[in-house]
């Protein structure tokens, strides 16, 4: 088991799935107590989007073209003037049924799809 994968599975009532089903490919599922139309304008509103994506950091939604192919980026900025900027391009997008998406941080090439 992955440290990430027992971290998640530690969680006390966490219902949190995670498996590695290649070597570079981490899947993430997880059950949410929110409607599935809740949890999807969670995931494609940019306002609500900021308030709940990343570490309690300000986050700048620069661009978000929800559609297959579509590119998203973000920037955080920390309270010490920071910023950290993270990308990708969404491969899959089904309506309140699933976004699939690649991701990269500024400066650290090599994209991961989620």
């Amino acid at each position: 088991m992955t440290r990430i994968a027992k971290e998640a599975t530690e969680m006390k009532g966490n219902r949190t799935k995670v498996t590695t089903p290649a070597d570079r490919e981490i899947r993430i599922e997880r059950i949410f107590n929110a409607s599935r139309g809740r949890v999807w304008k969670a995931h494609t509103d940019p306002t609500l989007l900021a308030q709940w994506w990343g570490r309690g950091n300000k986050l700048v939604i620069e661009v978000l073209q929800l559609e297959r192919g579509g590119h998203w980026r973000f920037v955080e900025h920390t309270d010490d003037g920071g910023a950290h900027g993270f990308e990708g391009r969404y491969a899959e997008v089904t309506p309140q049924e699933r976004i699939a998406f690649t991701f990269e941080w500024d400066g650290m090439p090599g994209m991961s799809r989620w």
